[in-house]
């Protein structure tokens, strides 16, 4: 554990005056013909780390940029936070806020998740086939080697005249 903001090797001069760790989850509504609605979850998103800083002194500016340097680096890397353990994420987003005074300067930061790098199982547990421009049940089974009954029997609102591409095709 951290009591200090760092990612990779860079250690950050003075943590952030607040962050927020986001964690969601995906998930996918089907309307049914009865009106019911069916709710699919896809599991995880990647976690999303949002904060704001300030920078004080006569190097502020080299602070900044070492900071901006930072975010154009375009590999993954350990993100370390207070109290935290660290886990892999992408420098996302950089912004200077407010007005910069003669010796300060506020600035926000946006961290996403690494998932496949993480320990993290971010993957839906049920296997699924996302439809394509055209497609009929028929042909969703007859490619992913499934009966056409099964395919009916966990898709019950879906039918050859309801398909979309885009949709989600539930396989197990």
């Amino acid at each position: 554990m951290f009591s200090i903001l760092k990612f990779k090797d860079y250690q950050f001069k003075f943590n952030p005056e607040k962050f927020s760790i986001s964690q969601k989850r995906q998930l996918k509504l089907f309307a049914c013909p009865n009106f019911d609605v069916q709710i699919q979850d896809l599991g995880f998103m990647p976690r999303v780390i949002t904060g704001e800083g300030i920078l004080v002194g006569d190097d502020l500016m080299k602070e900044f940029e070492k900071i901006s340097n930072l975010h154009n680096q375009e590999n993954s890397g350990l993100l370390y936070l207070p109290n935290l353990s660290p886990f892999y994420c992408y420098f996302n987003d950089l912004q200077i806020i407010g007005q910069a005074g003669e010796m300060v300067l506020r600035y926000k930061f946006e961290f996403i998740e690494d998932a496949p790098k993480n320990s993290r199982n971010i993957k839906s547990v049920k296997s699924y086939y996302i439809v394509r421009k055209g497609e009929t049940l028929v042909e969703i089974a007859s490619k992913n080697n499934i009966a056409l009954d099964k395919l009916k029997q966990l898709n019950p609102s879906y039918n050859n005249l309801t398909l979309k591409e885009g949709d989600i095709i539930w396989l197990s």
